[in-house]
């Protein structure tokens, strides 16, 4: 900070005021700032060598400071302890500060200052780091404090009654207002003395990597929402509330206390090794909307415990000898909306949920789902999405009669599945809710429904690594009018479109390593798609001996975007196919390694952005001003070169 800043008088703002040992501005300097105001963080106080400049900088008057940050240098050698309490003493700001933070204090004690009730306006205060401490101060007297945060105070090992009151009396009830309340990383702390103490407003509570502390937490939390306690082993009451990474601690029952947190909305048990039971008090969090069950690799069975009924969200992943989620779990939930089971290998059964919107299965091999009609009407009326991956080994066919409310549909990795079907009773079934539908890895996958998807809301197809594959679904043109997006990679079987063509509302068609499909391009009819804006095509045949692409009368006018990927063995891009794309904007050439020249003719007037990567012939002859390739394509706006996917981009313009 430069010396002489004291003379800016009618300076209002101030963001970082850095402490120097030599050749800068002292501290004392900002005493006749009187006008600064928002906020100020002064850094480097250990540079602070004779205490009384702190006293005068005279922050105690400077009413307009709303947000203050007070730090010692965390890499530097701790000085003098007196000096730096001293310091701090006399740093004190004016009583309408609105937000404190101390850093890598490393005084023994706080300023009595620090927790005055005086300080009316203070609704945010971090102390961190401030490892000389051994208690913290009286902070409970801070009527509007709402978000408190306590970080790294190796010194403390007990929070007694001191940190609620000082000297209040008994009818005094501290935290009024308190919000959050956060402790990180206390790793000496042993013992929170809370006994009688209320947090009337108390949303959040977290308390994390505080090994060594035992006991209870507050009892009273009315309005309490989240309750995070991660890496605390010597908690075994509460370890079942919210548990992670307790490897050789073995849980006991939650305390029958936590049931009277009738505003938690969030609970989350994370790899508890020894728990075999779920805690029969979850039915009595009455306002429970979210539970996550994961890496509980003991518990093998769900009780017929009914489970909270206004919750929303359930969530169980890797726990591997659970077999089943009985009927009897949600008799009394019409609020279930999203179910998620991730890694049950055991797992055979799901329950009725009439309400479910969401369902996610993922590495569930020996998961049944109920496929009849009757069943399946009963199950899952509402759902809406519906994600499989390598799960459900056992059906191999998939009926979407009964999904008539489904938007999302995802197939991934599902090797036994060999076809997709609507029952015959169910022929004139409309799904008119379908809009996005993805099968990926579904290696014996053979066939769509006969006669088609009749899905005329569908907007996005994706199909890719399905190598049985023979054909896309039929009558796409009439059944699937909506469609804008679709997109077929890596099913080698596939050898044409559909008898009658692609939907005319198709935007974006993406075709990848589709050999046979490649082979028949002159047949897809893309010139009869008046809504087609974006082709992406990518050939990566070894053998293929297309040199030039695209060809004539292939691609439409109305393409604004083409990429061109793979293609090892192309040398040109054939002007009859390409120089006629009047309304195209972006080309995008990738993987392209043979690739020399463009059409002699040059690329369409209307491109704006040429993008080429790993296409090191052709990038070479694009040198600005001495490629060959450069007066063609020297009028367009934006071109960019890249060596390969991890390099950095070269703009040439």
């Amino acid at each position: 900070m430069p010396i002489g800043i004291n003379r800016l008088k009618d300076l209002r703002s101030l963001a970082t005021f850095v402490v120097v040992k030599h050749g800068g501005a002292r501290i004392s300097e900002l005493r006749d700032l009187s006008c600064l105001g928002g906020a100020l963080s002064i850094l480097n106080l250990q540079n602070i060598a004779n205490a009384n400049d702190a006293l005068e900088a005279n922050l105690k008057d400077k009413k307009d400071i709303e947000n203050l940050v007070l730090s010692w240098d965390p890499s530097a050698i701790a000085g003098n302890s007196d000096n730096q309490t001293r310091v701090l003493e006399w740093l004190q700001p004016h009583n309408k500060l609105k937000r404190l933070t101390i850093g890598y204090y490393c005084g023994e004690k706080f300023p009595n200052w620090l927790g005055d009730s005086s300080f009316m306006n203070l609704v945010s205060l971090e102390i961190k780091n401030c490892k000389s401490c051994s208690s913290l101060p009286s902070l409970g007297q801070l009527k509007s404090l709402k978000c408190l945060r306590i970080v790294k105070m190796d010194g403390v090992r007990k929070v007694g009654m001191e940190f609620c009151r000082n000297g209040s009396s008994s009818s005094f009830k501290p935290f009024g207002s308190l919000v959050t309340l956060v402790f990180q990383e206390m790793l000496e702390w042993e013992e929170w003395d809370c006994s009688g103490v209320e947090f009337p407003c108390l949303k959040e509570l977290d308390i994390v990597e505080c090994p060594k502390l035992k006991g209870d937490i507050p009892k009273h939390l009315p309005h309490l929402t989240k309750l995070e306690i991660t890496k605390c082993g010597q908690l075994p009451s509460i370890d079942q509330l919210w548990l992670d990474k307790f490897k050789d601690v073995v849980p006991r029952k939650i305390p029958m206390e936590l049931q009277h947190l009738h505003s938690l909305v969030a609970l989350c048990l994370v790899d508890c090794p020894y728990l075999i039971e779920l805690p029969p008090v979850l039915h009595k969090l009455i306002s429970l909307k979210r539970l996550v069950i994961k890496k509980c690799p003991s518990l093998s069975s769900v009780s017929e415990m009914e489970l909270p009924s206004m919750l929303e969200f359930l969530k169980i992943k890797k726990c591997n000898r659970l077999e089943s989620l009985p009927e009897g779990m949600m008799p009394n939930n019409n609020c279930l909306r999203s179910l998620i089971v991730k890694g049950c290998s055991s797992l055979r059964s799901l329950p009725n949920v009439t309400s479910l919107k969401f369902l996610e299965i993922r590495n569930c091999g020996k998961l049944e789902l109920p496929l009849s009609q009757e069943m399946m009407h009963d199950c899952y009326p509402s759902l809406t999405t519906l994600e499989i991956k390598n799960s459900c080994d056992s059906l191999s066919l998939f009926s979407l009669g009964s999904f008539t409310k489904l938007e999302n549909l995802a197939f991934r990795k599902y090797a036994n599945l060999e076809a997709i079907h609507i029952p015959d009773e169910l022929h004139h079934v409309d799904l008119t809710s379908l809009q996005v539908i993805v099968i990926w890895d579904c290696p014996n996958l053979v066939s769509f429904p006969q006669g088609g998807l009749p899905a005329p809301n569908l907007r996005m197809l994706l199909i890719g690594d399905c190598k049985k594959l023979k054909s896309l679904p039929q009558q796409m043109h009439t059944l699937i009018t909506s469609l804008q997006d679709l997109k077929i990679g890596y099913c080698p079987e596939i050898d044409s479109f559909p008898q009658g063509g692609l939907p005319t509302s198709l935007s974006r068609l993406t075709i990848s390593d589709c050999y046979k499909l490649m082979q028949c391009r002159m047949e897809w009819g893309l010139q009869t798609l008046p809504s087609l804006r974006k082709l992406e095509i990518q050939d990566s045949d070894e053998e293929g001996k297309l040199e030039s692409f695209p060809e004539k009368w292939l691609l439409p006018s109305t393409l604004s975007f083409v990429g061109i990927y793979g293609f090892p063995n192309l040398k040109s891009l054939d002007n009859m196919g390409i120089h006629d794309l009047n309304s195209l904007e972006t080309l995008k050439i990738r993987g392209c390694t043979m690739l020399k020249s463009f059409p002699k003719q040059g690329l369409p007037a209307s491109l704006s952005c040429l993008k080429i990567r790993n296409c090191p012939l052709l990038k070479k002859r694009c040198q600005r001003d001495k490629g060959k390739e450069w007066p063609k394509i020297f009028h367009i706006p934006s071109i960019v070169l890249e060596e390969d996917e991890s390099s950095k981009e070269v703009i040439l313009s």
